[in-house]
Formats: structure tokens, sequence, C-alpha cells
């Protein structure tokens, strides 16, 4: 499963819109959408682990390891 999928299936099971993801994890509205919009089809480690707090899933499934 790509990460855009990953990202936003997540993000809905949370109740989040992509600004409201942004804000609680500390990134940038524009890091999302380019996640979600598969512009960014991979993420460093630290952005794994911030999403990973925010939507309750293992930084690793976002990494693909």
């Amino acid at each position: 499963m790509r990460l855009a999928t990953k990202v936003i299936r997540a993000r809905k099971r949370a109740g989040l819109n992509p600004n409201q993801l942004a804000t609680q994890c500390g990134l940038d509205s524009a890091t999302i959408y380019n996640i979600e919009s598969g512009k960014r089809p991979s993420i460093t480690s630290i952005t794994a682990l911030k999403l990973s707090s925010v939507l309750d899933v293992a930084a690793a499934d976002l990494l693909g390891v």
C-alpha cells in the first residue's frame, strides 16, 4: 500500500482533516498535502514518528519497513 493511502486512511480514522493533522504533528499543511497527493512518496523517520504518534500507527508501517 502506498504511503499516501496509509496516511489518508489513518487520518480519516482519527477524524482529522489535513490541516488538523499538520497542526497536531507540527508539520506544514503543504507537507501533508504532498504526502497525501503522492508528490512525496517517502518520508523521513522524524516525519514518520510525528505522524505515527498522532495517527496511532507504527512508524515502520509508514516507512515501509
